[in-house]
């Protein structure tokens, strides 16, 4: 049986790789509960940008849309990710402190 030829269009197969990271990536990262109506947004947002190139609705505009809104997305993540990891050294400190306290406490034992 022939291939679709959408399934031969680039802007199909980005958006198929796209689709497939998302879907695994949506719950592991929007995994409480109130992340719950953003995480549906993004999993609807990731069926309907394929879809339209199936159905041959706007596929380039549609992956443009979508590039944009990955972008957004990882941004947002991003900015939550260097948040996270600068509470992180306000709480514990830095590599070069930590080492300094324990070569203290090495010093103090002996």
């Amino acid at each position: 049986m022939a291939e679709a030829g959408y399934k031969s269009l680039i802007s199909y197969k980005l958006t198929r790789i796209a689709f497939d990271l998302g879907w695994d990536f949506v719950p592991k990262y929007y995994n409480r509960i109130e992340d719950s109506r953003q995480r549906d947004q993004i999993k609807q947002a990731l069926r309907s940008h394929k879809q339209n190139i199936v159905e041959g609705k706007d596929g380039i505009e549609a992956v443009v849309n979508y590039l944009i809104d990955l972008l957004t997305r990882s941004g947002y993540l991003l900015d939550r990710q260097i948040n996270a990891v600068e509470e992180k050294h306000q709480r514990e400190g830095g590599y070069n402190e930590n080492l300094l306290k324990k070569r203290l406490e090495y010093k103090r034992s002996y």
